[in-house]
């Protein structure tokens, strides 16, 4: 009977209890760092600014050529890589990171003043216009200039090819250029500029003035004055009675005595905290994971500069995904934590059972009267 209700209980702990624990965890941890300061405001302007960078070191594959681009696309590439002017010199002459401190992180500290209760979504908005000032700033035309000045000039058959590719633009606005179609050389003085302001125009028109953040969200009742993001936290964590729940009665059902129910409960806790503890570790670091495989499978024809591409994108993964995730891993180790001092005090539980306190000596009979 009692291997039985082991089985039982294995069963409950491994198939429904482990599975919900590790599902709320997420959930709540998840639910966490999406209201969190860090993940609201900082995280986007960690994105934005990280992009210049991964930008510059993505060129540097090209040492050796990219095996993923036809010939044409491969010698846009190679112009790209030898321009004079980087991408991060384009983003900072241009504005586009005064716009990531200014506009972006005040739309970002209203958003988390909506989340707060403070201010009503539809005010919420977010000022486009300094990057339709960047594409007409002088440095984006050096830049292009630069990167064509790399190309040989184009003869009477690619220029026809340059001017369908403009035109395609015009007129489909959903058409982009296609640098493995587009033929790698360099129009003629006399179109040229023509060229650059017809695509500066249809890039100009993806762009809006403005954009509003809440735009499609169902807010028409939006309760002022209430802290959605500490109310959903708060409310996340009841969900840890589910699993609990689960874990009592596998614990009940498979431990036969006071001992081996808190042996259970304990370790099926800890189980579920390290599992997903574990797996905010693989996802955190899937980037150098595949680093570590790529470097170590000889099938692979890899050079150094993508295994330190690959290194370069594993730390910016990183420091992206911490603010994420950290809900996740605290809730985790607190979880581990609390599986580990039950699973210890069972065996404090069949200690003091093992050695119960020594009884109290019995009063001595009282003297016999002479």
């Amino acid at each position: 009977m009692s291997t039985f209700r082991k089985f039982i209980g294995g069963l409950i702990m491994i198939f429904v209890a482990l599975p919900v624990l590790f599902g709320v965890i997420w959930t709540v941890g998840l639910t966490q760092s999406f209201f969190s300061d860090e993940t609201i405001i900082e995280l986007p302007k960690r994105v934005m600014n990280s992009l210049p960078d991964l930008m510059e070191k993505g060129l540097l594959i090209g040492d050796r050529g990219r095996s993923d681009l036809n010939q044409n696309g491969q010698a846009w590439y190679e112009a790209f890589r030898q321009a004079d002017i980087s991408p991060r010199e384009v983003i900072t002459q241009s504005g586009i990171n005064t716009w990531v401190e200014n506009d972006l992180t005040s739309m970002l500290r209203e958003v988390q003043q909506v989340m707060r209760g403070k201010r009503y979504p539809q005010e919420v908005k977010l000022n486009m216009r300094p990057l339709k000032e960047a594409l007409r700033h002088p440095t984006f035309d050096r830049y292009v200039n630069s990167v064509l000045g790399k190309l040989p000039p184009c003869d009477e058959t690619q220029m026809k090819e340059w001017q369908d590719q403009v035109n395609g633009m015009v007129d489909d606005s959903h058409h982009d250029i296609d640098f493995d179609q587009l033929p790698a050389c360099r129009p003629n003085p006399e179109a040229l500029p023509g060229f650059i302001s017809q695509v500066r125009t249809e890039w100009e028109k993806d762009i809006p003035d403005q954009v509003d953040v809440f735009e499609d969200a169902d807010l028409d009742h939006f309760p002022l004055g209430m802290d959605i993001g500490r109310l959903s936290v708060s409310f996340s964590f009841l969900l840890f009675i589910i699993p609990a729940g689960f874990l009592l009665l596998g614990a009940a059902v498979g431990g036969c005595n006071r001992q081996q129910f808190f042996r259970w409960f304990g370790l099926f806790t800890l189980i579920g905290g390290l599992l997903a503890l574990g797996t905010v570790y693989l996802v955190t670091n899937a980037v150098n994971i595949g680093e570590f495989i790529v470097c170590h499978d000889c099938s692979h024809d890899v050079s150094v500069a993508d295994i330190n591409f690959l290194r370069e994108l594993g730390e910016h993964l990183n420091d992206w995904l911490h603010p994420v995730f950290n809900g996740v891993k605290e809730i985790s180790e607190a979880v581990s934590i609390i599986g580990l001092l039950i699973f210890a005090l069972s065996f404090l539980l069949a200690q003091a059972r093992r050695y119960p306190a020594p009884a109290a000596p019995a009063n001595p009979p009282p003297p016999a009267n002479p």
